[in-house]
């Protein structure tokens, strides 16, 4: 199960966000090595959280798994901005149904072959797709590793890379566009029908309804 939990909201699921926090930090600091985000309470946050942010939090049995969080591009900056030359910022399309994927987490033991049909990897996609088809978002920038360009064609994203200079010279930002088709073809991927996502919070009432 994934829950979407607005950024306004974060507060009031402080237990669920602390998990996601840790889990960001055993990701990022942990295995990856990023000492810069190391803390003495094994935290990894934003120093300012956004409130316009939308948290997709993957939970098995009460535990957070995975994590990823969906910005608003048309917000006053976006998170991958770092990553960029100035040019590349410059370059970074823009709009109401256009939100960037930032914070991508997920426990190692839950990563693709690790939890089945069902694991949380390919369950945050769907829960991305179903999220945006609710929500009328239907594009995305991703910042990823080459190779996983030809896993979202087979998904039937449709993918613009964006011509921005990275300093990881070994990530390259996509625009990747998503419909039903693209849902049906994760789904059908996972073996699992069964929408994935639960709105939490502001999102409960006025979205529920509207889940694919």
């Amino acid at each position: 199960m994934i829950y979407i939990v607005s950024g306004q909201d974060a507060t009031r699921y402080s237990t669920l966000m602390e998990q996601v926090y840790r889990l960001r930090y055993r990701v990022s600091a942990e295995e990856f090595g990023w000492g810069d985000l190391a803390t003495a309470q094994g935290l990894e946050r934003d120093q300012e959280e956004r409130p316009d942010a939308v948290h997709h939090i993957c939970v098995r049995n009460g535990t957070v798994v995975g994590y990823q969080c969906l910005l608003p591009t048309v917000g006053p900056h976006v998170v991958q901005a770092g990553s960029l030359s100035k040019q590349g910022q410059r370059q970074i399309p823009r709009g109401l149904d256009i939100f960037e994927l930032a914070r991508y987490c997920v426990l190692p033991a839950c990563r693709e072959g690790g939890c089945g049909t069902c694991e949380a990897a390919s369950e945050l996609v769907a829960g991305l797709a179903e999220w945006g088809l609710a929500c009328r978002v239907g594009k995305v920038i991703i910042t990823f590793e080459p190779y996983w360009l030809l896993r979202a064609l087979q998904l039937k994203f449709r993918a613009q890379p964006l011509f921005t200079v990275c300093k990881n010279a070994n990530l390259v930002p996509v625009l990747l566009e998503f419909d039903a088709a693209t849902l049906q073809a994760i789904r059908d991927y996972r073996n699992h029908q069964a929408p994935v996502i639960s709105f939490l919070g502001e999102h409960e009432g006025k979205r529920a309804a509207m889940t694919v």
